[in-house]
């Protein structure tokens, strides 16, 4: 984000153009840093043509807004931006070029102030932008292996049921917004978009809805509450929106609601950079903030739902594939015929692990609510647990026998991963494909099974490492 808002900055001032584009560049510089890193080369490509030509659209789309066709301007921000959901259903990569479409968008109609005559610059400044993260993750490290798309589904997918969703909360965050908030509608439309984009299920939308409210709530209060400190400083308007920045990138790990509280502080700041700092407008933004939060939710609830429940069971499910195959190649690289694709397996195991992880916290949030009771949502986390485990235990496995060729292929080792596949194939049906009915407790007990057995396999090929 430092590097691209220097870029952009030598640019401004060089051209004497809007400041509002040194908004677009610092403001595209950190999601994409934080989420790009493991795209391939053709994904970077698609970067770089989307980006500019997006930006632009986003212009005119914000001129449109601030005129006389307000209506037709919502329309297309509406439809634009449930089109980057929809299009999920043709895979991975569509999935990344969408999102990649939606930044432009919401930075530049709903936060950098441009105008039509900023449209070239604008396209301009997010090609550079694009061009210096990639250069950045080029120097720091090479494409990560893309993640297999999943096979369509016969139903409507849900990636559809999505962008639906989007659509109709969108909609009536325009309209509500215009009513009730009149010319800061933005946060309410802003608002609607974090909580309802990434939906990977209802639990997940309330979840993150609440944390998202809330943090966007303290942290817009916070902020209006702290500009009269400033005295109307725009050298300390633009350092606090680095600190907040920065403190949330570093607590993020912690928890979602301080990166919200993180992000709408620096929109607070940004304003007030722009002449926008009344403490008055507090009210006016948390308004629009709960507004945007509860239509979301209540969108996401009850108009298509994608159940949590079905998302759970088929990454569980994804995760269950990739051990097995993990553990098939183990198995032949130990007895010494095969198994040289073992490290691959490792990385979509993990991955598929990775993703099991989007999804636990609203189930783990439960967890802590119902105590002790056997509930489904407790049985969900703790084979969220088991998986876990599961992947600390292939991280050993696959570093004992990567690191040290030749100390695995002792007798028992083979036979401790053969019991192990054993636990393991009660879950799979005869084509390998994990059977959909075998869950909750018999479910969990298996992988706690599977897991001792790694345990054990673990330690004896510790035993007979050097």
């Amino acid at each position: 984000m430092t590097a691209s808002l220097a870029v952009a900055v030598a640019v401004v001032q060089t051209a004497k153009l809007s400041p509002g584009l040194l908004v677009v560049a610092a403001a595209l510089g950190l999601p994409l840093g934080r989420t790009r890193r493991d795209e391939d080369w053709l994904d970077r490509v698609i970067a770089l043509t989307v980006l500019p030509l997006v930006a632009a659209a986003a212009v005119a789309m914000h001129a449109l807004l601030a005129g006389p066709y307000a209506a037709l301007g919502a329309a297309l921000f509406v439809v634009t931006l449930s089109t980057t959901v929809w299009v999920r259903r043709w895979g991975a990569r569509a999935t990344t070029a969408g999102a990649q479409a939606s930044m432009p968008l919401l930075i530049v109609v709903l936060v950098a102030p441009v105008g039509m005559a900023d449209i070239g610059w604008t396209a301009l400044i997010a090609m550079m932008t694009c061009g210096v993260v990639l250069v950045t993750h080029l120097l720091t490290g090479t494409p990560s292996q893309r993640r297999a798309d999943t096979p369509p589904q016969r139903r409507l997918p849900a990636s559809t049921k999505m962008a639906i969703q989007l659509g109709v909360a969108l909609a009536l965050a325009f309209l509500c917004g215009r009513f009730v908030l009149g010319e800061h509608w933005q946060w309410a439309v802003l608002t609607t978009f974090l909580v309802c984009s990434g939906n990977r299920g209802r639990a997940d939308v309330v979840h993150k809805g609440v944390l998202r409210v809330a943090g966007a709530a303290a942290g817009t209060g916070g902020a209006t509450l702290l500009l009269p400190l400033f005295d109307g400083s725009p050298a300390a308007h633009l350092a606090a929106v680095f600190v907040v920045l920065l403190a949330g990138i570093w607590s993020r790990s912690f928890s979602y609601a301080y990166w919200a509280g993180s992000i709408t502080a620096a929109l607070a700041f940004t304003y007030a950079y722009f002449a926008q700092s009344a403490a008055s407008l507090l009210v006016v933004r948390l308004a629009g903030i709960l507004l945007g939060g509860v239509i979301a939710i209540v969108v996401s609830w009850y108009l298509l739902p994608v159940r949590s429940t079905a998302v759970a069971r088929l990454r569980v499910a994804e995760s269950v594939r990739a051990l097995a195959v993990f553990l098939e190649s183990l198995q032949e690289r130990v007895v010494g015929h095969g198994g040289e694709q073992l490290p691959e397996h490792r990385v979509r195991f993990e991955q598929a692990v990775g993703r099991v992880e989007e999804i636990a916290a609203p189930f783990e949030a439960r967890r802590r609510l119902m105590g002790s009771r056997p509930t489904g949502g407790r049985r969900h986390a703790d084979v969220f647990d088991a998986l876990r485990d599961s992947a600390r235990s292939v991280r050993e496995l696959a570093a004992y026998v990567e690191g040290s060729p030749g100390v695995h292929r002792k007798p028992g080792v083979a036979a401790l991963v053969g019991q192990a596949r054993k636990e393991l194939g009660v879950l799979s049906a005869d084509d390998d494909r994990p059977r959909p009915a075998l869950e909750g407790a018999q479910l969990l007990t298996v992988l706690r099974r599977t897991n001792e057995r790694l345990a054990e396999t673990a330690a004896a090929l510790a035993a007979r490492s050097p």
